[in-house]
């Protein structure tokens, strides 16, 4: 581990609810894989959905990859670097937000209809937008395993419940774009 993260971390064991967090961050993301490459393997899913579940992963693994090499993420209690190390958490947390992504457009697709994936709709997309910025501050509002230091090149715009809200998180008000745009092109465009 390395040292710098030491002095950003406490020795406390894991609260009940830091544990669920991990079972689910483990859990939910690797049952998801297994069932999406099983139901696809039977012929049970269109290929839109496998297309889009790699297009959420290929967007979001760069900001989970980058941002705790930056310095700008740390895990509260010296634990939880042993239990979920960034080397493997930044995948996990890639497949969340592409699960994330998805339900995103389900949402949008549900009010919107149909077709908004046929063209591009600039309101859908503002809501996808505010959908992704929304649960962005709810997660990060009451998750108890990782903080976010700000710095010079990632500062504060807010202080919700007691925690820093830093400029990173804005890239959950341009990734749910992002990804309608992408689905859009290779879903009508194969």
């Amino acid at each position: 581990m390395n040292n710098s993260k030491l002095h950003h971390c406490i020795n406390k064991p894991l609260s009940f609810f830091d544990k669920l967090q991990l079972y689910a961050d483990y859990i939910g993301a690797i049952s998801g894989v297994v069932t999406i490459l099983i139901l696809n393997s039977l012929g049970r899913l269109p290929n839109w959905t496998i297309y889009s579940f790699w297009t959420g992963i290929l967007l979001c693994a760069p900001f989970e990859y980058i941002q705790p090499r930056l310095g700008w993420v740390y895990y509260y209690k010296c634990i939880t670097y042993k239990l979920a190390p960034f080397k493997i958490m930044w995948i996990i947390h890639a497949i969340w937000d592409s699960f994330i992504l998805y339900i995103i457009m389900y949402i949008t697709y549900t009010l919107w209809g149909e077709h908004i994936l046929r063209n591009f709709v600039p309101s859908a997309a503002l809501f996808m937008s505010f959908l992704g910025m929304a649960q962005e501050i709810v997660i990060e509002c009451y998750e108890t395993l990782w903080y976010y230091i700000p710095t010079k090149f990632n500062p504060t715009w807010a202080v919700i419940r007691g925690r820093n809200m830093t400029l990173q998180q804005w890239h959950w008000s341009i990734l749910p774009i992002a990804y309608y745009m992408i689905f859009l092109y290779y879903t009508y465009h194969d």
